[in-house]
């Protein structure tokens, strides 16, 4: 149920604020796993993400680092 609360409130957020907002979803676990599994870990010297979001992308990151 949490899971879907977060998609109604991004939805909503959405709605209100179309030009503000860049997705109706947050990103799947499957989006940040095929984004971050591209990164050489072992040879990046520093790792840039860009864009606002709710920080999966960051977790997942930072769970490849350790």
């Amino acid at each position: 149920m949490k899971t879907l609360n977060g998609r109604v409130k991004f939805l909503y957020e959405f709605i209100k604020k179309p030009s503000e907002v860049g997705s109706i979803t947050p990103s799947s676990k499957f989006l940040t796993k095929e984004l971050t599994k591209q990164i050489n870990y072992t040879k990046a010297r520093h790792i840039v993400e860009f864009g606002a979001g709710t920080g999966c992308v960051t977790k997942e990151i930072l769970k490849r680092l350790n």
